[in-house]
């Protein structure tokens, strides 16, 4: 999901401009679906502030955040 919402630009740069168009046009469907099926979530985990920024960012929820260390370790 990062590639259609947090690094579409760099991952688009990389085609030519009709791969691009179309390209974009399916990450668009991609955000479309994923905010549709976002609402059946019931919590977000986050393993690190950037995550939860991004997290935020795309959903507006606040995820809580669950260090690798804290379940790993």
């Amino acid at each position: 999901m990062r590639y259609a919402w947090h690094t579409r630009s760099e991952y688009l740069r990389r085609f030519g401009y009709l791969r691009r168009k179309t390209a974009g046009l399916l990450l668009d469907r991609i955000q479309n679906c994923n905010r549709k099926t976002e609402s059946g979530v019931t919590r977000f985990v986050a393993i690190s502030r950037n995550v939860q920024n991004r997290i935020r960012e795309a959903y507006n929820r606040d995820p809580v955040i669950i260090h690798p260390c804290q379940w790993a370790c």
